[in-house]
Formats: C-alpha cells, structure tokens, sequence
C-alpha cells in the first residue's frame, strides 16, 4: 500500500503551523516526516517538531550531512547522536563509498539508512558489494526547484527498478502549487521529475502511483492545502482515477456511463482505443446519436443505437479516429492526465472522476 508523508523546514516563525499541518496530515492517515537537517543551527526547532511528530506516530527520517555533525560524534561506526534526536531513518545526501552506507545498517539502534539514487545511480550497486543489512537499506528521490533541472521519467524508471529489484524500499517527491517555501524561503516548487513541474499535486501522485516504483511519496514544500491532502488519501494504488470534463449536451443516460464506479480494460489490446467489459454487460443503456464529432486521442466514447451489437461499449481513445456516426463522445481526459492512457493495460482497472469548476467541454468553442 502507497504511504504519504510531508517534509518540513522548521525555524521560530513557523513551528506553529507545522504542527497544526502534521495534526491535520495525520487526520489522513499520512505516516511519514521528512526533515533536512543541513546545519546545527536548525538543529533545536527540529527536535522540537521530531518530539511532537514522534508523539502522532510519523515515521521520522532526516536529510543529513555528516561533516555538519562531526561535533556532535557523528560518524558512519557511531550513530548514536541520530537515535538520540529521536529520527528512525537517516538519508545520506551525499554518499561514501559503499563500505560506510553498508556498516551503518548494523547499527544497534533500529535506524534505517537512506540512499540517494537521483545523484548516484550506482550507489545501490556499490552498497550491496558489500553486503548491507538490507531490511535497513531504502533508497529515495531528490527534488529540484530550478526549472529544467528535474529527472526524467526514463532514469527515474532506470533507477528506482533497480533499487526495488534488489528488494528496497523507495520513496519520491510531489509538490503543491500552493506552496510558498521548502528548503529556502524563495523556493516554492519541488518536483522530482521534471514533467511534474506544472502539474498539480493529484496528477503528479497518480503518475508516480501508476509507475508502481515509489512505495512512499513526500510532499517536498509546504503547506499542501487539506483538500489537496485529502484527495491524495483517497487515491488507491491498484486503480487510475482520471478526471475528465464532459461534452456539452451529453444525456442522463450516457452520464451515467461516466459514473461507473470501476472499469476494466479488455486483455485484447488494441493500438487505438482502450475497451472496457463492464458497460454492455452492467449499464445496457441504449444511446440515440448524439456528439458524433471525429474522436480524438483522449476522448472517451460510447457506441450508440447503431453499432449493430456493440451498442453502450465505453472506449478512451489511443488515436486520433474518423467517426463513422455510431460514436458518442461522452467526455474527455484532462489534457494534463492523457499521457497516462500508457498505464491502462490488460486487465488494468479505472474511473472517472468529473472536474469542478470547468464547465462542458464543448468541442464547437
């Protein structure tokens, strides 16, 4: 099952807030903080929050770079100081040699160590040369504010298989447009993948959901607004809910295909529409003719009263494809979720879900 969680940066002026935002994640069953400790002078309002945060039941991993602690005995043979502020995980920014990252998951105190695998795609490989404890090894994600700077989805995919077909577990980072500040004051966006740059945070989660790699994912800015939390707890990792805007002057009847509470894509995959089993069979309403328009890619469609047999079967659009006049269009994908058409595969579950505040999509505008 996903896990959610969300990073904080705390200093006097917003501790405050960040404890009336873990209170309210946490009414949403998010699990896990994620904190950068980056210097020892953000060290004490960090405590703070760990203390609190502890008593919620999140889950605690820190950010750390080890040559800022030295004072503090900090080293890879040592890692009491990290037990004593009360973290469960450490994520190593800037990795060693492998060796190191290997011994520290035999410390005595139950911390689990965190790889970088966006800096270092290698350094899973070089740790596991050296046999770590890998019930305490996970592997994790950078974020990246300056604009072209954030993964690809292809090393993203390259990366964190290879961390998860050696049995860690992974996690990566969303972010919020309305959020105002993460690490610094004047940087407001997070995104890992940089395809995620100017999605909104839902559509962001459901790309990383659907890739099926990222066992937790960390809103890496604050503060995420309750309803954009509370839709992200409502998601579910075996089912891609797309939202859709729906044709101007659809029926009762055809709406009706669109609240369909689970579809499942046919095991015979065609290269231009995804086929659904359920509509003919559950829905067996008959459609007059209605917003025949030629289809394109993202549309979703229904045959009407003359398909001779194929009558109420609901298809998304793959391809761009001429109508012969027995298509309905009932709806179409948000533009910014078409790309993830990708995902639904054989057997593939999804709904849909209508968004508020767009109007009818009207293809005559």
């Amino acid at each position: 099952m996903i896990e959610f969680g969300v990073a904080l940066y705390p200093d006097d002026i917003s501790i405050s807030h960040d404890i009336k935002y873990l209170e309210m994640v946490r009414k949403y069953n998010f699990s896990e903080l994620f904190l950068c400790l980056f210097s020892a002078e953000n060290l004490e309002n960090s405590k703070r929050i760990i203390n609190i945060a502890k008593e919620m039941g999140f889950f605690i991993t820190a950010d750390i770079h080890f040559d800022v602690f030295k004072d503090h005995g900090l080293n890879y043979e040592d890692i009491s100081f990290i037990k004593e502020i009360g973290l469960d995980a450490i994520r190593l920014d800037k990795g060693f040699s492998g060796f190191e990252e290997a011994m520290m998951t035999y410390n005595d105190f139950g911390i689990f160590i965190d790889l970088n695998i966006s800096s270092d795609y290698n350094i899973v490989e070089k740790v596991l040369n050296y046999r770590p404890r890998k019930s305490f090894l996970r592997a994790s994600h950078n974020y990246y504010p300056k604009d072209f700077t954030g993964l690809s989805e292809e090393y993203y995919i390259k990366s964190t298989s290879f961390a998860k077909l050696n049995g860690l577990k992974t996690s990566g980072f969303i972010f919020s447009q309305n959020g105002d500040f993460s690490i610094k004051s004047s940087i407001s966006k997070t995104p890992m993948l940089e395809m995620h740059r100017n999605f909104d945070i839902v559509t962001q989660a459901k790309h990383l959901i659907n890739m099926e790699l990222s066992d937790k994912i960390i809103i890496g800015n604050c503060y995420a607004k309750e309803d954009e939390i509370k839709k992200l707890s409502e998601l579910e990792e075996s089912i891609l809910s797309f939202d859709i805007i729906p044709m101007k002057g659809i029926s009762d009847k055809e709406k009706e295909y669109l609240e369909f509470p689970l579809y499942t894509c046919r095991g015979d995959n065609s290269v231009y529409t995804i086929r659904t089993l359920e509509a003919r069979k559950k829905i067996k309403n008959i459609c007059v003719k209605n917003n025949s328009y030629d289809i394109n890619r993202g549309d979703i469609f229904i045959d009407n009263e003359n398909s001779e047999g194929y009558e109420g079967e609901l298809s998304i659009a793959l391809k761009n494809i001429k109508n012969n006049g027995n298509m309905n269009v009932l709806a179409r994908v948000k533009e910014e979720e078409i790309f993830m058409l990708k995902y639904l595969d054989s057997w593939k579950k999804f709904n849909f879900n209508f968004m508020k505040g767009n109007g009818d999509y009207d293809r005559n505008r």
